[in-house]
């Protein structure tokens, strides 16, 4: 099962599929506006900053792996902005 999150620039989540309590045991309006980092195991958060950065700013697509607190491992894919969103 896959959970599909839009998050900006500094990592605050904008919106995030309602699967996301199946997945994480979170629901999804616990996670609209807080920050991804929050979530993740503290060792995989600079993996997941430096993922943030090449997508958000040098516009690099970026696989990475991090793991999500009380959950099995997240595989996640980082794109750049949206629709000329910055």
């Amino acid at each position: 099962m896959e959970v599909i999150a839009s998050v900006d620039g500094n990592g605050k989540i904008l919106s995030i599929s309602q699967n996301c309590f199946d997945v994480w045991k979170l629901a999804s309006d616990e996670l609209i506006g807080r920050s991804i980092f929050d979530i993740l195991y503290t060792e995989d958060q600079l993996t997941a900053q430096q993922a943030l950065l090449s997508a958000t700013f040098m516009k690099q697509p970026t696989k990475f792996e991090c793991r999500v607190n009380g959950a099995t491992a997240w595989l996640c894919r980082c794109t750049g902005p949206l629709g000329g969103q910055t």
